[in-house]
């Protein structure tokens, strides 16, 4: 049980570049939310220090 912490809600758009990154010394947890199948999806991955966009398909099954 979390005895202490701070919650975040963001909802993106499609157009939309977003990184997450943990600082400090506790532990932290991530939990993202998908509306789709991602490993069928057609995304972009972004590289911040060029501004390159890349299309990709992660291809990640389900057990």
């Amino acid at each position: 049980m979390w005895e202490r912490g701070d919650v975040t809600v963001c909802c993106t758009t499609d157009d939309d570049v977003h990184a997450v990154t943990a600082v400090g010394d506790e532990p932290t947890v991530g939990i993202h939310v998908y509306g789709g199948n991602t490993g069928t999806m057609n995304r972009r991955m972004y590289d911040p220090a060029t501004g390159a966009v890349r299309w990709f398909v992660s291809g990640w099954d389900s057990p």
